[in-house]
């Protein structure tokens, strides 16, 4: 049994642990890489590379003995794999039931990773809260009962993070509109939810450009990853969130780094919810020599772990 799976306690309470949880950003990988042996380019995005190991060990990192946080609720999780069906409105994944079979939006890999399954247990009574969280800020929000269940998106990174399927997870879309303003909004609409035990997990990718793998030519990419982790790791607020509503603009190689932003915007989705506090990065590496196997943390005091 890990230390993460031991009960909350009044003790836990009283010895320093914050009721109120961090959100977490991870990038996902390659489809169901981080389950995988690879080989090639992928090969550092497998199940044994660095991001991986990372993932599978973050739970008790922040929830575990020695871990800051008291075990959440809930989750709550954006995608870069699901954007809303119409643009200017949010969508919540109503599950059929905590057995639905899950969406494998990806291809050409072993049988065994369309068997997958994450039966996380659901809570109405979240659903209902975000609604009114997201109506209550001005956002055009409702129910989605016809997508099912979660993309790979979500259930990868929880497959490493928490396998026991044991806490409620709950589903947000992206804004089709892809407007950065409008995830920082619903990142600020999501945030008091920290407050009432659960923790807000963006899932997605910092460099995403599906066609420039194993360049010879990889400055871009980390130079956009520079911008970005002096971005979301700065104190003052306002510049925060002032350059990543201008990315496009503002960082290096931007539109080569996302040729299509649905991968970026779930940190924007985080970092909103953060409020004032600024990122900290739990680790990085790199995947395919352009794709980012990184993390960030917001509410903690994590070190960064560089691979």
């Amino acid at each position: 049994q890990s230390e993460a799976d031991q009960p909350t306690t009044a003790a836990a309470a009283m010895a320093g642990r914050m009721a109120r949880q961090p959100a977490l950003f991870v990038g996902h990988g390659g489809g169901p890489m981080f389950l995988l042996e690879g080989s090639g380019a992928f090969k550092d995005g497998d199940r044994n590379s660095p991001a991986a190991i990372s993932l599978r060990g973050v739970w008790d990192k922040l929830y575990g003995a020695r871990g800051a946080f008291e075990p959440p609720r809930a989750v709550l999780v954006v995608s870069a794999h699901w954007e809303g069906s119409t643009p200017g409105k949010v969508e919540v994944l109503e599950r059929p039931g905590p057995n639905a079979p899950l969406l494998f939006d990806y291809y050409g890999f072993p049988p065994e990773t369309y068997e997958y399954t994450y039966n996380a247990p659901q809570d109405r009574a979240l659903t209902d809260r975000v609604l009114e969280l997201l109506r209550g800020a001005g956002i055009r929000a409702e129910t989605n009962a016809g997508r099912k269940s979660f993309d790979h998106g979500v259930y990868i990174p929880l497959l490493l993070m928490r396998p026991q399927a044991d806490v409620p997870i709950l589903q947000v879309s992206l804004d089709a509109s892809l407007d950065p303003e409008a995830h920082l909004a619903l990142g600020r609409a999501l945030a008091p939810l920290r407050d009432e035990g659960v923790l807000i997990l963006g899932s997605g990718m910092t460099v995403h450009n599906m066609h420039e793998r194993m360049p010879s030519d990889t400055a871009w990419a980390h130079e956009f990853q520079s911008w970005l982790d002096e971005t979301v790791t700065n104190p003052n607020v306002a510049d925060r969130q002032a350059m990543l509503r201008a990315w496009e603009k503002q960082g290096p190689h931007a539109r080569r780094a996302h040729p299509r932003e649905e991968h970026l915007l779930p940190i924007l989705v985080t970092q909103a919810a953060a409020g004032a506090e600024p990122a900290e990065r739990l680790w990085d590496g790199w995947m395919a020599r352009t794709f980012p196997l990184n993390a960030f943390l917001w509410g903690g005091n994590a070190e960064c772990e560089s691979s």
